[in-house]
C-alpha cells in the first residue's frame, strides 16, 4: 500500500484550521523562532495564497502574498505533502516542486523549524527548556557510557531524555570479529551501481564504499542480529512498541567511514533521518549501531544534539550550534549506540587515513510494513511515480532548484 496524501482544502485551511491551531498555541510556539523573520507566502494555482507574518506573540494569517518577503508556489498535491510533513522544504524541492515568485529557498527554510510548530504544535528547540536532569535531580552526564547491566530503568532514562544512549561491551570480541569477517566479505563483492551499496569518490576520481544496505540477505550471522534480545530490549526503551524493519529501510547496513571523499554519501552534516519527509511515519524510530571498531576524533564521530528529538531544529550551512549541548560519542568495537532518528546528528569524516565501521538495525513503529514494501527505501516512497503521491509536473510547480 503506497501512502494516501489527505484532502485538506488550502482556503479552508488558511482560513479556519490553521488559525485555529494558532491560536490553541501552535502560534506562540513558532513565534518564538521566527518573530525576526521576513514574510513567508505560499500560492498554489488559481489562488491568491497566504502569507505567515510573525506579530504580537503569534503567526498571523493574512490573505494574499503582497506582504511576503518570500513566496513558495507548488501544487495543491505538494502543499498537502508539507502540511502532513510527508515532504519537508528540501524534500520538495529535491522532486522540483517548488517555484519561488520571490525569493529563494534561504527564505523558506529559515521557517522550516516554525512551520512545524504551526502544522504540528511540535516545539523549535530550545536549550533552556530541554530537561537534561537524572532520576535522581542532577545534571545529567551527557557523556555518559553505559555498561551492559546497569539499571534498564536509568539507561531508558537517560535515552528519552537525551535521545541517544552508549552500551558498553554488548557484543564479545567473538561476535564483533565474526561480523567484521561478513563485512568485509559482503563488501569485496559489492561493485558501483548494484543497489545494495552507496560510494562516494576521492580527489583522484576513485570509488569509495561508504555503505552496505540489506546484510541481513548476505548472511545468516547479521540476519540473526535482527531478533537478538539484547537488541529487541534496547528497542522496549521507546515510548511506543518498535519493531525491527528487517529487509526494509536498507536495514541493517554498515556504514564504512573513509578517508578523502570529496563527493557522494560518505560524511553527514546536521540532518534527522525524516529530513527529506515521512516523519508521521518514521517517527520514532531507533537506530542501533553495533560498533566494529573504536569510535575517536580519528575514526569519525557520531555527534549529537542532546534532547532534541522531541523538537524541530534549524539547519543549514549557516547555523551555528555553538553553546548547545552536543555531543561527540565515544565508542569502543562490541559498545552498541542507540538513537532515535529524529535527533538531529551528524558524521563528519575521520581525521585519520582509516575511518570505521559501524552496523545499525532499524526499529520503527509497526505500520511500517504497510508502506514499505520489502526492499524499499524512504526515498523510493518519497519519490515514486507509481500513484499520485508526487506528481511529476503540474502548472504551479514545474521546477525549483536544490538550495
Amino acid at each position: 500500500m503506497k501512502l494516501t496524501t489527505p484532502e485538506i482544502d488550502f482556503d479552508a485551511f488558511h482560513r479556519g484550521e490553521l488559525p485555529r491551531r494558532l491560536a490553541q498555541g501552535n502560534g506562540a510556539l513558532a513565534w518564538a523562532d521566527v518573530k525576526d523573520a521576513p514574510p513567508l507566502g505560499f500560492r498554489i494555482a488559481d489562488t491568491g495564497g497566504y502569507t505567515y507574518l510573525p506579530s504580537a506573540g503569534t503567526i498571523h494569517i493574512a490573505q494574499g502574498t503582497s506582504q511576503a518577503d518570500t513566496i513558495v508556489e507548488l501544487s495543491l498535491t505538494a502543499w498537502r505533502q508539507l502540511v502532513c510533513e510527508y515532504l519537508t522544504p528540501i524534500g520538495l524541492a529535491y522532486a522540483n516542486q517548488l517555484r519561488f515568485a520571490r525569493g529563494d529557498y534561504s527564505g523558506l527554510g529559515r521557517w522550516e523549524a516554525a512551520l512545524w510548530a504551526m502544522f504540528m504544535g511540535r516545539p523549535v528547540y530550545d536549550p533552556a527548556a530541554v530537561d537534561l536532569t537524572a532520576i535522581d535531580g542532577r545534571p545529567l552526564d551527557l557523556r555518559r557510557r553505559f555498561d551492559a547491566g546497569d539499571s534498564f530503568d536509568q539507561m531508558r532514562d537517560f535515552l528519552l531524555k537525551t535521545g541517544y544512549l552508549v552500551v558498553r561491551g554488548l557484543f564479545s570480541s567473538g561476535e564483533i570479529e565474526t561480523l567484521r569477517s561478513e563485512v568485509t566479505r559482503i563488501a569485496e563483492q559489492a561493485r558501483p551501481g548494484d543497489r545494495h551499496s552507496w560510494w562516494a569518490k576521492n580527489a583522484a576520481g576513485e570509488d569509495l564504499l561508504s555503505r552496505l544496505l540489506y546484510l541481513s540477505e548476505k548472511s545468516a550471522a547479521i540476519a540473526a542480529l535482527e531478533d537478538d534480545p539484547r537488541l529487541v530490549k534496547l528497542a522496549s526503551m521507546a515510548e511506543v512498541p518498535l519493531i525491527s524493519v528487517r529487509n526494509r529501510m536498507d536495514s541493517p547496513v554498515a556504514m564504512l567511514k573513509v578517508a578523502g571523499a570529496v563527493s557522494g554519501l560518505a560524511d553527514y552534516p546536521w540532518h534527522v533521518d525524516c529530513g527529506l519527509g515521512l516523519h508521521p511515519i518514521l517517527c520514532p524510530a531507533l537506530n542501533i549501531g553495533i560498533q566494529l571498531d573504536a569510535m575517536t576524533p580519528e575514526s569519525g564521530q557520531l555527534y549529537m544534539l542532546a534532547g532534541s528529538w522531541r523538537y524541530s531544529c534549524r539547519q543549514g550551512p549557516d547555523t551555528s550550534y555553538d553553546g548547545l549541548p552536543v555531543v561527540a560519542l565515544e565508542t569502543e568495537p562490541g559498545d552498541c549506540t542507540v538513537h532515535f532518528g529524529h535527533n538531529l546528528h551528524a558524521a563528519p569524516p575521520p581525521k585519520a587515513a582509516r575511518g570505521r565501521r559501524t552496523m545499525y538495525l532499524s526499529f520503527c513503529k509497526p505500520g511500517f510494513e504497510q508502506i514499505f514494501a520489502p526492499g524499499e527505501s524512504p526515498n523510493d516512497v518519497l519519490y515514486t511515480t507509481e500513484d499520485a503521491f508526487i506528481p511529476t509536473a503540474d502548472a504551479a510547480g514545474k521546477s525549483a532548484g536544490a538550495p
